[in-house]
């Protein structure tokens, strides 16, 4: 059922405005695999799960892809091959709960200061629009990484550590601090440097075969929130973090993007 609608999404999407295509993360074609199936992950970007384009793996700008299992971390990226679609593909030689992690260096993009201000408007950073309307420059130029998670699980092994909860030591982390079941909140915990992140807004989209919805919270002082909704199939949750850049001159803001994809069965 989740490859009908994943194929649909496809279609539907494929042409979706490139000016909103700036959310990118890493979905698995199959969330829950049977032993010897192939492990194939997607990297996407688009807005609002709406698809613009699909990425291959990048060595270059790959600086980490790790495979969390109840065994320990392995580094893929030897595994793989550069610039291939999809960017992962492998047969997995583990039971149970595997969680992705992939990070993407930085690339950068210019806009004009009034469409740079309709994005921080639209991502919830109004704190920062008398700085864009400050520079004389009339544009901006953003620094941008990506910090991006998915959950997989291989088989019926049961007996295993909450992988779902796993600390990957992204600089921007999304942490799921309950477990993806049907019925019960999601709660999640923002991380920036290991150091939990308050106040930011955090966005959940959630689809299945039939509908899409999505939620949006803010982080408490602990950088913790809570979704209410805990619909069943696909799920992904994403924030931005964005703040002036005092490194390099000719770039005004650095942000990281954080994804984590997951999937809740039925009950």
């Amino acid at each position: 059922m989740f490859r009908i609608f994943f194929s649909a999404l496809i279609l539907i999407f494929a042409t979706a405005t490139p000016a909103l295509a700036h959310d990118c993360w890493l979905q698995p074609d199959n969330f829950k695999l049977g032993l010897e199936m192939l492990l194939a992950a997607r990297i996407f970007v688009g807005h609002r799960l709406k698809i613009d384009k699909e990425l291959p793996l990048d060595k270059k700008i790959t600086p980490r892809l790790d495979l969390f299992t109840r065994t320990g971390r392995q580094d893929l990226v030897p595994l793989l091959l550069d610039q291939c679609l999809p960017a992962i593909s492998f047969v997995p030689k583990f039971q149970g709960s595997g969680l992705l992690a992939m990070d993407r260096d930085f690339t950068s993009i210019t806009m004009e200061n009034d469409k740079f201000s309709s994005y921080l408007e639209h991502e919830h950073h109004l704190h920062l629009l008398d700085q864009v309307e400050s520079n004389p420059r009339g544009r901006q130029k953003e620094a941008y990484a990506r910090c991006m998670k998915a959950l997989v699980q291989v088989g019926n092994f049961k007996d295993e550590p909450e992988l779902w909860a796993q600390r990957t030591g992204q600089k921007l982390e999304i942490l799921l601090l309950s477990p993806p079941k049907s019925r019960k909140p999601v709660r999640i915990q923002v991380l920036f440097e290991g150091r939990p992140l308050a106040g930011k807004t955090v966005t959940a989209l959630n689809a299945d075969p039939n509908v899409q919805t999505d939620q949006t919270v803010t982080t408490d002082h602990n950088g913790m929130a809570e979704f209410e909704n805990s619909r069943t199939g696909f799920w992904l949750i994403r924030l931005i973090h964005l703040y002036p850049c005092r490194e390099e001159k000719e770039v005004d803001w650095t942000s990281y993007w954080a994804s984590y994809c997951f999937e809740i069965p039925e009950a």
